[in-house]
């Protein structure tokens, strides 16, 4: 369930971004404590892009601990493992239009961090389950 054009803007944009984002959060204090939490496990989140009311597109992230590893079309055997707890499907919807936007104003995000989270944040659902 996409097209060659969604496939390009995840595979070429968003992936290569969110691995640019993981990269930069390397220098957050906190990131070791998060690094150490998922060490080791291979989380599989979920990405499906909207165009509108339809779905164009559904991904599955794959994580190397807190690195993303590979992206897969379609959403299978999703789950983010927490500590002892289990593990629990986590999806993120973004509208096409949005996720064309966030690619290519990256540099926005590392230029003005905080900016950009709260000005693309409320266009991101997540849901668990």
């Amino acid at each position: 369930m996409s097209d060659a054009g969604i496939d390009k803007l995840v595979n070429e944009g968003w992936l290569p971004l969110h691995r640019r984002i993981m990269e930069n959060l390397r220098s957050f204090s906190g990131f070791f404590f998060l690094q150490s939490v998922a060490l080791g496990r291979q989380n599989r989140i979920g990405l499906r892009v909207m165009d509108a009311q339809d779905v164009v597109g559904e991904y599955t992230i794959v994580m190397d601990g807190l690195n993303p590893s590979d992206c897969l079309t379609g959403m299978e055997n999703l789950g983010i493992e927490i500590f002892n707890f289990g593990s629990f499907p986590f999806t993120i919807e973004v509208q096409r239009g949005l996720l064309e936007e966030i690619v290519e104003k990256q540099d926005e995000l590392f230029d003005d961090p905080v900016g950009g989270i709260l000005k693309y944040l409320p266009g991101l659902a997540i849901r668990f389950g």
